[in-house]
C-alpha cells in the first residue's frame, strides 16, 4: 500500500497554513490572489501563488537556514510540510493529511 496524498487533500489540510501566510505571517507583501477555480489547490499552485511570492525571504535553505526549520522552496515544500512535526508547537503535525482542522 503507498502513502500518497491527493492534490484534494493537500490543498484542504494546506488551508489553514494558507490563510495564516495570506494574513502576512511570512512576509511584509501581501502575496498573491489566487485566481478562482471549480477545482481544489494543487501544491504546485500553492507553490507559486503563495509561497513563491510571500515566503520566500524568509523559508528558502538559499545563504540561509530557513526560519523555523521550513524550506519553502519548490521540491522541498512538500517534504517540509507533510507528516513533519512543529518546531513552534509540541506534538503537532504541519500538515496532516486528512485531518484538515488540525493541520
Amino acid at each position: 500500500m503507498t502513502n500518497r496524498i491527493t492534490a484534494t487533500r493537500l490543498g484542504l489540510a494546506l488551508g489553514p497554513l494558507l490563510l495564516a501566510m495570506a494574513a502576512g505571517a511570512c512576509s511584509d507583501s501581501s502575496p498573491t490572489t489566487p485566481t478562482p477555480t471549480s477545482t481544489a489547490p494543487t501544491l504546485s499552485m500553492i507553490q507559486t501563488q503563495i509561497f513563491d511570492p510571500g515566503c520566500a525571504t524568509c523559508h528558502t535553505d538559499v545563504g540561509r537556514t530557513p526560519a523555523g526549520g521550513l524550506n519553502l522552496r519548490p521540491g522541498a515544500a512538500f517534504a517540509g510540510l507533510v507528516n513533519v512535526a512543529s518546531s513552534a508547537q509540541a506534538g503537532v503535525i504541519r500538515v496532516d493529511p486528512g485531518n484538515v482542522n488540525n493541520s
